[in-house]
């Protein structure tokens, strides 16, 4: 790779570079998307191979999707730098995967088997190699996460739940007296795997984290913030302050 195809983004052990052309691309494959996350080489060796990494996002479990978005993101690079660059050296590793259940994204590294978070860790096909077909990722369906027909009754169930809470809290009097006013940002629901859960996907699975900004016009001490947190925490949902 040539210094006009790459930005330098931080020079440590390693060198991390974005990709003009590729970076922020998102490649659509036949269960879902991937995307190129950044490329490394070792600053201390002579350069003899690049490598990249990818984040896969999931919105269908199936034996090959991994197989699958390999070779997407394969394409991809022979089609814009085939022409240019010895494909046999560019060597790809998957940094993170991720199911795809908006508005969640739910971390399925905590669901794989150790043998295919190292496969697809520490493997490094080269693209070369995947694009000659025959490169495969082993996967235990087994281990993978229930999604039962009511799950998304149940993420809608907890968008409802915030947005009532967030509601009712947005504005009030604290037990010193203060009045304060929020000003809501974005709300996210995020998935915390309990090993408690195993493969079932539970409502207390699913928390809420809402991000809001303190009206100007009522401003509060560290303690008043902290008692706001705690009434949103009463309903289970997580209150994130934006700074000044």
């Amino acid at each position: 790779m040539t210094m006009k195809l790459i930005d330098i983004l931080n020079e440590e052990t390693q060198i991390k570079r974005e990709i003009k052309g590729l970076t922020g691309v998102v490649i659509p494959f036949e269960y879902g998307t991937v995307m190129f996350h950044y490329m490394t080489h070792d600053t201390e060796e002579e350069i003899t191979e690049e490598e990249m990494s990818i984040v896969i996002n999931i919105d269908k479990f199936r034996p090959d999707m991994f197989d699958k978005a390999y070779l997407a993101f394969s394409q991809k690079i022979q089609s814009l730098y085939g022409n240019q660059y010895d494909l046999s050296r560019i060597k790809l590793k998957c940094d993170g995967v991720y199911l795809e259940m908006k508005p969640i994204v739910m971390n399925l590294n905590n669901y794989l088997s150790v043998a295919t978070k190292n496969t697809l860790r520490y493997d490094k096909p080269s693209v070369e190699k995947i694009l000659k077909g025959g490169y495969h990722v082993e996967v235990n369906m087994d281990l993978l996460p229930h999604i039962s027909d009511d799950m998304y009754d149940i993420i809608k169930k907890k968008e409802e739940h915030s947005k009532m809470v967030f509601e009712f809290l947005k504005d009030g009097t604290l037990n010193n007296g203060t009045s304060y006013k929020l000003i809501f940002i974005e709300d996210s629901l995020i998935h915390d795997h309990k090993e408690s859960s195993g493969r079932h996907l539970d409502y207390s699975d699913i928390n809420v984290d809402i991000y809001v900004e303190i009206d100007k016009d009522f401003p509060l001490t560290t303690e008043e913030k902290d008692e706001v947190k705690n009434m949103f925490k009463m309903y289970d949902v997580k209150l994130f302050m934006k700074r000044d």
